[in-house]
């Protein structure tokens, strides 16, 4: 039998890629590589910036929400202005010094190398502030926190003693849960302040004052413009419970020692 024969075609006309052509075809894929990888950058960006809109567009929302279910039990009417001899609580809207150009007044001029450099004012008016009563709905009373000597301190009263921390059980800063039908609630803006590790307790961390020779804690300003970068709106809760002020108005004096500090009460 004859064995069968392999037959090898070779286009002898045809040559190889010169190294201009891998050098042309490796520089146009290195652009279509980065061109790719800068599209996908703006797209992760963009992303991100969505998402950054969704939370704060939700963050809004759940503020409006709350700001408007508390002025509904706001307990004095809004329109038209409230009695104040009625004694139904108050409602307080406080307009500060700042406003929405505080930032531009308050800014650095214009300067021959930056004819630009007026502040924003975006974050100006961070001064104001709204107070008013409010009463909890119902079956949900408002709650909060006093430390144990104030209860301590009123039973004392009731019963006719008084009042020495020795006379009672536990340690009279613990915090006691109280509830309260009738609160005062308080909406404000403050800037976002530096904090450091505290002295006397590393766990804890306390406002950075930075030798302000005042007492004014410092903000956060990482462009040094002189405006805070970042502001947090507070909701406080302050809760009323005429019960348990006290006949003589004051509470007894006593001792309490806070890390290496002894404070007079």
């Amino acid at each position: 039998m004859t064995p069968l024969k392999r037959f090898v075609f070779r286009d002898h006309n045809r040559s190889a890629f010169t190294l201009t052509e891998m050098m042309i075809a490796m520089a146009v894929t290195m652009l279509l590589m980065a061109a790719l990888g800068k599209t996908f950058a703006l797209m992760g960006e963009s992303i991100r910036e969505g998402r950054v809109k969704v939370d704060l567009t939700s963050q809004l929302r759940d503020i409006t929400l709350r700001i408007n279910n508390d002025l509904q039990r706001c307990t004095v009417p809004l329109a038209p202005s409230a009695d104040q001899l009625r004694g139904d609580g108050y409602f307080v809207y406080y307009e500060g010094p700042l406003s929405d150009a505080s930032g531009l007044l308050m800014g650095r001029s214009p300067s021959s190398t930056n004819e630009n450099s007026y502040q924003d004012s975006k974050i100006g008016d961070l001064d104001d502030y709204i107070a008013f009563t409010s009463v909890a709905e119902s079956g949900n009373w408002f709650r909060g926190k006093v430390p144990r000597f104030v209860l301590d301190a009123k039973t004392a009263e009731v019963n006719g003693r008084t009042y020495a921390p020795a006379d009672f059980p536990g340690n009279p800063w613990d915090p006691i849960v109280i509830t309260s039908k009738y609160a005062e609630i308080i909406y404000f803006a403050s800037p976002e302040y530096i904090t450091g590790t505290d002295q006397d307790d590393a766990s804890e961390l306390i406002f950075s004052y930075n030798g302000d020779s005042i007492g004014n804690p410092q903000y956060i300003d990482d462009d040094s413009n002189g405006l805070p970068d970042r502001v947090r709106m507070h909701r406080r809760v302050l809760l009323i419970r005429p019960d348990l002020n006290l006949s003589a108005g004051t509470l007894a004096t006593f001792t309490h020692t806070f890390g290496s500090e002894t404070v007079n009460f």
